[in-house]
């Protein structure tokens, strides 16, 4: 092992990850008592002119439980719209608008609750 593999620090998620791929295992998740989620979404990338892919995977993260979300496996959105519509509920994420625009390609809501983590950053002079 040289110094550079010594100095390197291992991130990890020591919660439990749970893939969702279906509209009944979203409606059986207990969302009901979280009060705050990192938020991220991921999409297919782009590159040639003229394609455009939909978002594909939602995450949702407690300090205990990530949520992974396939969502071109959902067609019933009402969980996760409650989540997103509720302004106690924070979520938390980078570039949080380009994805809730890109989200909004999937289903409909109304975003409250929101927070960026880099405008925060911008505020507090962090580069």
């Amino acid at each position: 092992m040289n110094q550079n593999q010594k100095n390197r620090k291992t991130i990890g998620f020591p919660g439990e990850v749970r893939l969702i791929i279906s509209d009944r295992q979203l409606a059986e998740v207990n969302f009901g008592d979280i009060t705050a989620f990192g938020f991220d979404t991921e999409t297919k990338p782009a590159f040639r002119k003229g394609d455009d892919f939909k978002t594909a995977l939602l995450q949702l993260a407690t300090d205990s439980v990530a949520y992974l979300i396939r969502l071109h496996y959902i067609s019933e959105f009402q969980p996760i719209r409650q989540i997103f519509e509720n302004s106690q509920v924070l979520k938390v994420g980078a570039a949080v608008s380009h994805d809730l625009k890109q989200l909004g390609r999937v289903f409909t809501f109304q975003p409250r609750g929101f927070v960026d983590i880099q405008t925060i950053a911008k505020q507090k002079g962090m580069k």
